[in-house]
């Protein structure tokens, strides 16, 4: 899931930040995948940046 510019990266990606989103965290996410923790959190990234967002958790202090 490393950064690339390849299509298929981009997919990984994708599916990684759906996958962490349904899993509701990087640990769990991991675990489905079959990959690192560090390797969800660096594609969730990846996708966050090119979408210009940032990943909010569930588990984060209000922030109004």
């Amino acid at each position: 899931m490393a950064e690339s510019t390849g299509h298929t990266d981009n997919f990984a990606g994708i599916n990684a930040f759906v996958t962490t989103a349904q899993a509701g965290s990087f640990t769990a996410a991991a675990e489905r995948l079959g990959v690192t923790k560090s390797a969800v959190g660096k594609a969730v990234s990846i996708i966050c940046r090119a979408a210009r967002m940032r990943w909010r958790s569930s588990t984060a202090p209000n922030q109004n």
